[in-house]
């Protein structure tokens, strides 16, 4: 019949949908979208890994102490003597808690803390060792000073222009040769064979 085939004729087929061209395009889009995101995630997680890497050593590596030097060992058996006679009064001929002086505390140090006997007295002192110049001075080294027309007084060097001694107004302390007058009655210095502690 001429009226079913008209019909029939404009009715599009199920297969015939006018968007069906719109979907996969957009679907290939989303795709390809995805597929790009994806790729930048990897690339940053590719340049994150390339960083600096940290190596830590292995558990059982032990670092051993460093060993003091000589010099170290003197400097340090100095603040020691310090420490064991700090705030002693000074007392002309004196060898005991009650009072001491320069020549004695010299002594005393040299004997407890380096094994060495020597005078008892300032100028039994600038007798032993070799004369050094103040530039040349170095822990151990024994400093003297004219505090009058007849005033000797000594003590002995330690670091960075620091040296121990026993102060007719302060007592057993530690002062600075640059100060001013100790600067100002620096007489000379003399070395004594190079202690050693009693330890070595």
């Amino acid at each position: 019949m001429t009226t079913t085939s008209s019909s029939t004729a404009l009715n599009p087929t199920p297969h015939a949908r006018p968007d069906a061209g719109r979907y996969q395009r957009r679907h290939c889009r989303a795709t390809r979208g995805a597929l790009v995101l994806l790729a930048g995630l990897c690339l940053a997680l590719l340049h994150g890994c390339s960083g600096p890497v940290v190596t830590l050593p292995p558990a059982d590596v032990v670092v051993p102490a460093e060993t003091p030097s000589p010099a170290q060992n003197i400097v340090s058996r100095l603040y020691e003597l310090h420490r064991e006679w700090r705030g002693t009064p000074y007392l002309y001929g004196g060898t005991g808690r009650n009072g001491i002086d320069c020549s004695a505390l010299i002594q005393h140090g040299f004997r407890t803390y380096f094994n060495q006997e020597l005078p008892r007295t300032t100028e039994g002192l600038l007798a032993v060792g070799d004369t050094i110049t103040a530039k040349q001075l170095r822990a151990g080294d024994l400093v003297f000073f004219k505090t009058g027309t007849f005033g000797r007084h000594a003590g002995i060097y330690i670091e960075n222009g620091r040296f121990l001694h026993a102060s007719t107004s302060q007592g057993v302390i530690i002062s600075d040769m640059r100060n001013p007058y100790w600067k100002r009655h620096y007489w000379t210095a003399r070395r004594i064979e190079t202690p050693t502690s009693t330890d070595s």
